[in-house]
């Protein structure tokens, strides 16, 4: 038998190792996923399960060509150059698109930075199933699952302190700054800096604060603090 009729027999007699490939990626990205759906976010059990199986299925169709094209046969003197390695540098960058689709804004916050980032980890994961790092693959997809689950219940204990600017326009008069300052401050939010800016024509003052807030509840809560409170034309929070 020929040498390419060899590889190409060697390939073929592969094709069920890779279909058990292909399924090991699905489960650990769909195992992935569904703490995700649990929590009720976009990119679930299938949207992860597809990463990681369609990066396995890329890293197994590089490493065949490699295969069939081996270095000895084609070397340094032909056109033709097959690197396995390279590939996963596309696939990895290409997934950071997907995963920014994950990240929007929701209000006074971000969400998907955790399900962008998870969606990055599995698809290196099915990157290794691909070329056959099992124990690999299944240690790193435990670990991020530890991460989800566990840390996520650790970083729910830790006090976090939010941080933000209110900007308030309101009518230029006296003692203005230090009012809402006190007010502020009754209520345990913390005034890290301020400055102002007049407009001389509208008679108005524009004060900016930087806040440090106790909880995050407290943010849409601003606004009816400042509701109704004299003079007051807009406020505004980033």
């Amino acid at each position: 038998m020929a040498g390419g009729e060899y590889i190409l027999a060697a390939v073929w007699s592969s094709q069920f190792e890779a279909i058990g490939q292909l399924a090991l990626a699905a489960a650990l990205g769909g195992a992935v996923g569904l703490e995700r759906e649990h929590r009720g976010r976009a990119a679930g059990m299938r949207t992860h399960a597809l990463v990681a199986m369609g990066c396995c299925l890329v890293m197994v169709v590089s490493t065949y060509f490699a295969r069939l094209y081996p270095y000895p046969q084609y070397g340094q003197e032909s056109v033709l150059r097959i690197d396995p390695a390279r590939i996963a540098y596309g696939v990895m960058g290409g997934i950071g698109f997907l995963g920014a689709g994950a990240i929007i804004r929701a209000g006074f916050s971000v969400r998907g930075l955790t399900t962008a980032a998870s969606i990055w980890c599995i698809a290196a994961v099915g990157l290794a199933v691909g070329v056959k790092l099992y124990t690999i693959s299944v240690g790193a997809t435990l670990l991020v699952m530890f991460t989800l689950y566990v840390l996520h219940y650790v970083e729910g204990q830790v006090q976090k302190r939010w941080y933000k600017k209110l900007r308030i326009v309101c009518d230029d008069r006296p003692e203005q700054i230090k009012r809402f300052a006190d007010l502020l401050s009754e209520r345990d939010i913390g005034v890290l800096d301020v400055s102002f800016k007049r407009d001389m024509e509208a008679q108005r003052l524009t004060i900016t604060y930087q806040l440090r807030l106790p909880k995050r509840e407290m943010l849409p809560l601003l606004y009816e603090y400042l509701d109704g409170e004299e003079g007051v034309y807009a406020v505004n929070l980033t």
